[in-house]
């Protein structure tokens, strides 16, 4: 179990020092870095042209099977096909105007422990995204709604769509939430629906459309400090050869209590438990903990 949050704590520890600048304090940013005026002014004028930020989510072990190199399965069991990970997406976007954005993801896995291919590898990278992103596409009132349509490049073996021969896949999604009035609470959904283009090729069980919806809510206690819950409703996948409607097989729902602190202006680290209603077991109750980071 040690060596598990050990290992855990050094990917975090690598994460903020690549990401801190230009907002971290000294203590926690080499000398080198140190924030100047004339710094943040490039910074500051890059965030007129661009972004650039990260996204990770690490997956691990039951509460039950603390420093465990596998993540449960809903029943409680320990799945040998699913060792502990960090999933990691960088993004960066060039600023059309202020509130349309187009750019690319790089999405990739970390094995700390394993190999979930019974390898020696330690990383999987997986198919690119390009997007064009819209801010604001709604804002009054305390309600807002951001978009983006992104599309799938099929470039890697390990991810869905060279695996199926599948050409690529579409998606278009929404981010909704409503801060309500004289509160510190928000509510919202983020949801998206996914259509895959077939080769000439493509497997029997490939996916043709999924259908996700994971609402959620956060409340924020101190400034730095929120209660959070998320609840991920919604994941229905549709495979070619299925009936259109009757085909859809929704994924079990599970619900994410956790707290989001704010480590710093530009990175928040949010752990969570992820735990099924349908089994509420210390044994299908997994470790989560989400990492945002943003540079510009």
């Amino acid at each position: 179990m040690k060596i598990q949050f050990a290992v855990f704590a050094l990917i975090l520890a690598s994460l903020i020092g690549v990401f801190s600048f230009p907002h971290a304090s000294a203590e926690s940013t080499p000398p080198k870095l140190t924030t100047t005026a004339d710094e943040k002014s490039i910074l500051e004028k890059l965030s007129e042209y661009g972004t650039l930020n990260y996204f990770g989510i690490y997956r691990g072990s039951s509460l039950s099977a603390l420093g465990s190199p596998l993540q449960p399965r809903i029943d409680g069991v320990l799945d040998a096909t699913s060792p502990a990970m960090l999933e990691n997406l960088l993004t960066a976007g060039y600023k059309i105007r202020k509130d349309l954005i187009v750019g690319a993801v790089a999405h990739f896995n970390l094995f700390p422990w394993s190999d979930p291919t019974g390898g020696t590898q330690r990383a999987q990278f997986l198919d690119p995204t390009l997007f064009i992103s819209k801010v604001g596409l709604v804002d009054s009132n305390g309600f807002k709604l951001d978009t983006r349509l992104s599309l799938n490049l099929p470039l890697s073996k390990y991810d869905t769509l060279l695996s199926r021969n599948l050409a690529t896949a579409v998606s278009a999604i929404f981010n909704a939430r409503y801060d309500l009035p004289s509160s510190k609470l928000t509510l919202g959904t983020f949801s998206y629906i996914r259509g895959y283009v077939p080769t000439a090729d493509v497997v029997a069980n490939a996916p043709s459309y999924a259908i996700v919806a994971a609402p959620y809510a956060n409340y924020q206690l101190t400034d730095h400090l929120a209660a959070t819950l998320w609840v991920d409703l919604i994941q229905c996948t549709r495979n070619f050869g299925t009936g259109f409607f009757s085909g859809l097989k929704n994924a079990p729902v599970d619900i994410e209590p956790g707290i989001s602190w704010d480590i710093t202006k530009n990175i928040t680290f949010n752990p969570v438990l992820n735990i099924y209603p349908g089994h509420p077991t210390l044994a299908s109750t997994s470790i989560l903990a989400y990492i945002i980071a943003k540079a510009f």
